[in-house]
């Protein structure tokens, strides 16, 4: 038997490390969809301190380009470094590194242009589709004309992404109200110009900014929780509560059902629990904007769903608490058991007289 005297003096040292060729084929796998590519498009010109952002898009042509206002960004290289962010980690939460690598997943060809804010040189990165294969290097010019960058637009600094989609990859939705899907609440001011030959000048163009909330707002130690009404329209309500990280929609929340019964449910028949709390949630829609300062995480890299650790369950009972000492639980209680004998049931189209007008 070796013991361990009897080990060689001096070990062989092993590193890290990673697969290139295979992780840049398979990066797709880390953004859910292309929408969740053009949703780190505008996340990354929000961190760079852009106010506007112009998308371009020919969805026939499958041809989309970002261009933004911000800092720029002085180091190509960085762009092809995973876990280098190139943002400031003291600023930015959870700064991954992997957001360049969004389109990468979606495109067959990927052009660049960066104009610094810093008055280093702008320069100009081409990745063909070869190369986002890794069968080619990549093609990058360190210096190039101011003219390149000022032709396209008047912006004084900021970064020019041009893709081309796969054919693979669906084309995300460019209305006003499917692009909310990828612009999500990021406070910049987004212009939309979509190729459309059916119109005169071809273009069909909006503009975008996040105005305020419609309702009212309860704030809590896990952060703002809005309460607006559903939207009647459509007849769509709301089963659960929506989640905006860092001003991103990240999926949905539900509160279990037990937490809110034990309160709700007091004094009410067993028949009538389920259309209790169903009826509480059809009538509000909430949407939870995750405070900076509480332990929440989203998962890494597309950030669409949050992290069920000790945090979050810490979180969600500073909701449930929130929910129960707001609503009227008293007379939601009165309602229900007059719903059950076949009485009106109380008209909620007030949402805040429900919860708070009795208190």
């Amino acid at each position: 038997m070796t013991t361990r005297n009897e080990l060689p003096a001096a070990p062989r040292e092993l590193s890290f490390g990673v697969n290139e060729t295979r992780l840049l084929g398979e990066v797709g796998l880390f953004f859910s969809s292309a929408t969740a590519a053009f949703a780190e498009c505008v996340q990354n010109a929000y961190r760079a301190g852009a106010t506007t952002l112009r998308v371009t898009a020919d969805p026939s042509a499958r041809k989309v380009v970002f261009r933004d206002n911000g800092c720029g960004l002085s180091d190509p290289s960085k762009l092809l470094q995973m876990a280098e962010s190139g943002w400031d980690t003291a600023d930015v939460k959870h700064a991954a590194g992997l957001g360049s690598l969004a389109l990468f997943a979606i495109a067959t060809d990927v052009e660049i242009i960066s104009m610094p804010d810093d008055g280093s040189a702008p320069w100009r990165i081409h990745f063909t589709d070869a190369a986002l294969r890794h069968e080619a290097p990549v093609e990058c010019w360190d210096a190039i004309s101011p003219s390149l960058w000022a032709e396209h637009g008047d912006e004084a600094h900021g970064v020019e992404i041009r893709a081309t989609l796969r054919e693979s990859a669906t084309f995300p939705t460019m209305t006003a109200e499917d692009s909310g899907k990828w612009r999500h609440r990021f406070p910049l001011a987004i212009t939309i110009e979509v190729a459309d030959s059916t119109i005169p000048g071809g273009v069909l163009r909006s503009v975008h900014t996040v105005g305020p909330r419609e309702g009212y707002s309860i704030e809590t130690s896990a952060g703002a929780l809005h309460v607006t009404s559903p939207n009647k329209q459509s007849g769509h309500f709301s089963t659960a509560i929506f989640v905006e990280w860092e001003h991103r929609r990240t999926g949905t929340v539900s509160i279990p059902d037990e937490v809110l019964s034990e309160e709700l449910c007091v004094g009410v028949p067993n028949a009538v629990r389920e259309e209790l709390i169903r009826r509480l949630r059809r009538d509000v829609e909430l949407v939870w904007v995750v405070s900076p300062n509480v332990a929440v995480e989203a998962k890494l890299p597309d950030r669409e769903t949050l992290v069920r650790d000790e945090g979050f369950k810490r979180a969600m009972s500073v909701l449930a608490a929130t929910l129960l000492a707001e609503f009227d639980v008293e007379n939601l209680r009165k309602t229900f058991v007059e719903f059950t004998k076949g009485e009106a049931i109380v008209q909620l189209d007030d949402i805040e007289q429900l919860a708070r007008g009795v208190k």
